[in-house]
């Protein structure tokens, strides 16, 4: 036909597209896509454009364009770009700036739509303008019968290359152009504003002037801009509302008579379809944006109520968001302004500290650190969390049988010494240690001897008959009366002693020990503390017993015949010595086990482990000055004034921060205290083998502060066992939760504000903004592999590197103290209890506060009214009434007066503790176990007058009071309360 033969030429004519209504499309973009246009255009467009003040704006390229932010591409394509230095982001609606992560993929499926739609439309305006052939033999119905197959792209021509005399547009055209359109943010924006401000005109049409930016950013200016067909001169340049913008590209490619020849534009058409299609399912599926619809139809009616329906919704969100910023600035200035008023009571007492905390508050606004955000968890489920937590020990109860009945009576002096303690225990379980290597050597051997036994050749035996019949006489062996003899005096001392030092089998060993249950037990066995005045009843009635002045004598175990008067006689000391017993103690009903932790947390800082160099004070000084230490030479030197190098302290008081807090001891530390020791020792022996015997001792060194770091995780372990909360003082939350939880920086429970106030308080960072100035990588500093320059932007990184090297520069003690509390991995707290909030909960569950706020104690308090017998009824009534004066205004005076030293030691008065629980377990009513209170009880029966002395149970967490309440006065009380202290009422039980 003629069709084909024009369409066949050797030169296919290019269509001139600015007459005929079709877009201006270039001959380079019809031969090869996508393309910039005339090299003299190109030059033109990447010209400067001034702004009405002269300032030269540059256009940015695609690529430029790609990398910016999402906002900042909408800045950089918003009409008007030569005055938008005048145009701030909050003048303009917050919809346009927001990116909607599934958006552009949304993008894509209607791009594709509209692609298939416009192909259709183009084919069915193509049918219309195929010219009749001259032939009699046509029929007018063949144009009709035109298939999709005469569309395809020409073979003759390349893919790219539509037949120019039937499509406006090939498909790899259309695609380019809607890759451009869907980097166009701002041309439909107005679709996106959910609840305008003054109007909703915030749509363009593609192809008019105010698009110049985007035309400009994607090179299509000859395309899409002035110089094309497509371009809109007139109306194309208003800002429109959604609907306007829908009206607009119609009317440039439909016509109510329904004329194909009127059909104008066909990149028109692909705009409306394209936004047809985007915003089809706007509010949800089926129910798409109003302005796509026409007017008044039952899809405008449901898109109008879903939309008025959306708006409702954001007002609320956006009521309910006023009202929660109120509220949080409200307590940001409540917070500010009672830190300020703390900052200038603590500049009054201690300026040094202000300023600390004062030039950390200033590092953080200078880094961007935000203070950390407390969940609030409402009672119910910290009631269901502490339930967790209670079974979780309740299980490791369990698992431990005849745990209740494994107990040891601990007698401790008044004066309790931890060191002594420890080191006494140090001293029983390294004597157990050798007794246990020598039990264990002759059972080893008596099991070597079984098994070589078995080692002969018998045809009729095979070596599974023979490893059979080893164990089951080995079996036979561990029940035997020899095994347990060699056992006994091993289990003997461990069922004596709390095995803080011992080590635990290994899993082999355990099954052979009594299948472990009985060993095991030893470890976790409960301990009765039993506080003495004076000398032990126990001491006493050994002696007694030992010697009895004659009167109690033996033969072959059994006591001999005694006379009447003899036997009188020894009944009646064996009463004395029950009562001096009951009298010199003081049973542990809960107050002497609190006063024995109580003491634990206050000394464990101070523990130390001392070096014996087995010489006189004049061979130390002497071989000291020979390495270059200075030595005085005063005769009256003591050995004390070496501790430096005769002491190993296990804890150190940090150089920096807001808090007096402790730290272990660094792995380098540890070496270098080691190595000197050993050197000195080496210089001060004579043998020829020293070197020998230094590098077993170094060895022997190293296990044993691991030993000592170990035997204080136990106690912790104990400690957690006992239902007692620990007083955390010493160690910051970053040590803590690795000793207790195994938590590492990378923790969640962390944020940045956490690790910069660990860290602040135990190292100093300097240096940090020389790392930012000289262009450090991570790598340099932390040798992680990380080449990444470190910046003020990344401190939450350089924050948990640094936290990180931290706890591996302490790795040899938090390890050891993690083995304590965990005893070998057994009771791996962190992993179990993972679903409960660390800071939030668990931490409250297992510490105390280590500052006593007023308010905190005051909240504790409870009062009780107990009057003697025949109290007059009218007395009663006053005296009650002077009871409550002193509860209510009295009390509370006296606590806001006391600073936290005063509140502390009146709560270890009434308590045995030095500290109070958090209040999150106050949470959790009718709870008696974890609910913390301090009873104020006005006695009558036990008090006399004003003249008594406060009385304290701290088994009972009360404090006894006249009934006359010393007649509502606060000095008076504090006289007689100063009175009770200086009689060392706080230095144990004796308390009355």
């Amino acid at each position: 036909s003629g069709r084909r033969e024009i369409a066949r030429g050797d030169d296919p004519p290019v269509p001139d597209r600015t007459a005929s209504g079709g877009a201006g499309v270039s001959a380079g973009a019809v031969g090869g896509g996508e393309t910039g246009g005339s090299a003299s255009a190109r030059q033109a467009r990447s010209e400067m454009k001034s702004r009405a003040d002269g300032e030269a704006v540059p256009v940015p390229n695609e690529a430029t364009f790609d990398g910016y932010s999402y906002e900042d591409r909408v800045m950089a394509l918003y009409p008007n770009y030569n005055i938008r230095d005048q145009l701030n982001k909050s003048d303009l609606p917050t919809d346009i700036l927001i990116e909607d992560p599934g958006w552009d993929e949304k993008k894509g499926a209607a791009a594709a739509a509209a692609i298939e739609q416009t192909v259709a439309y183009m084919k069915e305006k193509a049918k219309k303008a195929v010219p009749a052939p001259a032939n009699d033999n046509y029929s007018s119905s063949e144009s009709e019968d035109l298939t999709l197959s005469d569309f395809e792209d020409d073979p003759m021509y390349g893919s790219a290359v539509k037949r120019p005399n039937l499509l406006d547009y090939s498909t790899s055209e259309l695609t380019i152009f809607f890759n451009k359109l869907r980097k166009n943010l701002i041309f439909d924006a107005g679709f996106r504003i959910l609840i305008p401000r003054v109007t909703d005109e915030y749509c363009w049409c593609p192809f008019g002037k105010n698009m110049k930016r985007w035309h400009q950013i994607t090179d299509s200016e000859d395309e899409y801009g002035a110089s094309s067909a497509c371009f809109c001169a007139d109306k194309g340049g208003k800002q429109f509302t959604p609907k306007g913008l829908m009206d607009h590209v119609k009317t440039l490619f439909d016509n109510p008579n329904g004329d194909l020849s009127s059909k104008k534009c066909t990149m028109h058409f692909a705009v409306h379809a394209y936004l047809t299609k985007l915003y089809a399912d706007y509010h949800e599926p089926g129910v798409g944006h109003k302005d796509i619809y026409n007017g008044n139809t039952k899809e405008w009616k449901r898109a109008v109520e879903a939309g008025a329906l959306k708006q409702e919704s954001l007002l609320q969100n956006a009521l309910r968001a006023m009202h929660i910023a109120r509220k949080e600035k409200e307590e940001a200035e409540e917070e500010a302004q009672k830190r300020k008023e703390k900052m200038e009571g603590l500049k009054k007492t201690n300026v040094d500290l202000a300023k600390k905390m004062e030039d950390l508050q200033k590092k953080k606004e200078t880094f961007n650190i935000k203070p950390k955000e407390i969940l609030e968890i409402p009672p119910e489920r910290v009631k269901r969390f502490l339930a967790s937590y209670n079974n979780y020990w309740e299980d490791k109860r369990r698992f431990l049988e005849n745990i209740e009945h494994s107990k040891i009576n601990i007698e401790v002096q008044q004066e309790f010494s931890l060191q002594e303690f420890l080191d006494k225990q140090f001293q029983n379980d390294a004597k157990n240690d050798k007794i246990c290597s020598n039990a264990d050597r002759r059972i080893e051997k008596r099991k070597e001897s079984i098994r070589r036994s078995y080692n002969r050749v018998d045809p009729e035996h095979g070596e599974d008959d023979d490893e059979n019949e080893i164990k089951k006489e080995i079996v036979e062996y561990i029940g035997s009366e020899e095994y347990n003899k060699h056992k006994k005096k091993y289990r003997d001392e461990m069922i004596e002693h709390p095995c803080l030092f011992l080590n635990i089998k290994s899993g082999k060993d355990e099954k052979e020990i009594d299948k472990g249950k009985e060993e095991r037990n030893q470890f976790l066995k409960k301990w009765n503390i039993m506080y003495e005045s004076g000398a032990s009843a126990t001491e006493l009635r050994k002696t007694t017993k030992n010697t009895g002045g004659g009167k109690t004598r033996s033969r072959r175990g059994h006591k001999a015949k005694l006379t009447k008067a003899e036997r009188e006689e020894l009944k009646e000391t064996e009463k004395e010595l029950k009562e001096m017993e009951k009298e010199g103690t003081a049973e542990d009903e809960g107050g002497p086990t609190r006063q024995f932790y109580s003491s634990i947390w206050n000394q464990i800082s101070h523990l130390v482990i001392s070096v014996n160099y087995d010489c006189d004070l004049e061979k130390l000084k002497s071989v000291l000055c020979e390495f270059g230490y200075e030595v005085n030479d005063n005769d009256d030197d003591d050995i004390n004034e070496f501790k430096e190098f005769t002491e190993f302290k296990l804890f150190e008081k940090a150089a920096s921060g807001v808090n007096n807090y402790y730290s272990p001891r660094s792995n380098d530390q540890i070496k270098s205290f080691i190595q000197q020791s050993m050197k000195i020792k080496n210089a001060i022996r004579d043998e020829d083998d020293h070197e020998l015997l230094i590098e077993q001792e170094e060895k022997d060194w190293r296990e044993k502060i691991e030993k000592y770091y170990r035997a204080i995780g136990r106690i912790f372990l104990h400690a957690m066992l006992d239902d007692q909360k620990i007083v955390s003082t010493s160690m910051v939350d970053l040590i803590r939760n690795a000793i207790f939880l195994s938590a590492r920086p990378d923790h969640e429970c962390y944020c940045p504000d956490d690790l910069m106030n660990s860290l602040n308080a135990i190292v100093e960072e300097k240096e940090f903004d020389d790392y930012v100035e000289k262009g450090f990588s991570f790598d340099l500093l932390f040798s992680d592999g990380d080449e990444d320059k470190i910046t003020k932007e990344n401190y939450s990184k350089f924050l948990e590197k640094r936290a990180k090297l931290m706890l591996d520069d302490m790795s040899i003690a938090i390890d050891a103290m993690n083995n304590g509390i965990t005893l070998g991995g057994r009771f791996n707290i962190g992993h179990h209890l993972y679903g409960i909030p660390v800071e939030e909960v668990l931490v409250k569950f297992i510490f105390a506060k280590p500052k006593i706020e007023a308010e905190d104690l005051i909240a504790a308090l409870k009062k009780k009214s107990v009057p003697a017998k025949g109290t007059n009824t009218n007395d009663l009534g006053t005296l009650q009434e002077t009871q409550k004066q002193f509860f209510n205004v009295v009390m509370r005076n006296v606590i806001n007066g006391w600073g936290y030293e005063d509140r502390s030691k009146f709560v270890h008065a009434c308590t045995g503790l030095e500290a109070i629980p958090y209040d999150v377990s106050q949470a959790v009513d009718g709870d008696k176990n974890n609910t913390f209170t301090i009873w104020i009880e006005f006695n009558g029966d036990e008090t006399y007058g004003d003249e008594d002395l406060p009385r304290f149970h701290t088994c009972e967490n009360t404090i006894k009071l006249p009934f006359t309440a010393y007649d509502a006065s606060g000095e008076k009380f504090l006289q007689k309360l100063n009175k009770f202290y200086d009689f060392g009422g706080t230095k144990g039980f004796n308390m009355t």
